[in-house]
């Protein structure tokens, strides 16, 4: 089963918009947090009220843009989402595979946290860890840029 990353993650049964790029990975956005997708040359960005960064994609990588019906906490759960939400507290992913790779670092490339996720399969990434600065964070193979 392809990996799939839900950004906010429904009570109720809630539409939204997936991306699914070439290498499987979907991102889920809900229509509750307002999705904005932009065109900028060769990239596709879909930001959202929820999220501090866009998320960035070549657009050679876009296999598809789906809209989904009905989603629900249950059926992103079963299948398997990673799924991340950001709070004054910093980002937190969850359903994170034993093992994979956390790496955070600056915009320059200086990896500032090298770990791996554990059995319980949160990850956390506390924002007093990291002076105000923009990030870039990968859990496996998503990556996100952030502002801390």
């Amino acid at each position: 089963m392809a990996a799939l990353v839900a950004v906010g993650l429904p009570l109720l049964a809630e539409d939204g918009l997936r991306v699914t790029p070439h290498d499987g990975e979907s991102v889920i956005y809900l229509f509750s947090q307002e999705p904005e997708i932009s065109f900028l040359s060769d990239k596709l960005s879909i930001g959202s009220k929820d999220a501090s960064s866009p998320l960035v994609m070549d657009l050679d990588n876009v296999a598809a843009i789906t809209f989904e019906k009905n989603l629900s906490a249950v059926e992103l759960a079963e299948a398997e989402a990673i799924y991340f939400f950001a709070d004054a507290a910093g980002l937190h992913f969850r359903n994170v595979e034993a093992g994979v790779p956390v790496v955070v670092t600056d915009l320059s490339g200086k990896v500032l946290l090298n770990s791996c996720a554990g059995d319980s399969g949160e990850v956390d990434i506390d924002r007093a860890d990291f002076s105000k600065a923009t990030l870039v964070v990968k859990v496996g193979k998503m990556a996100l840029k952030v502002a801390m």
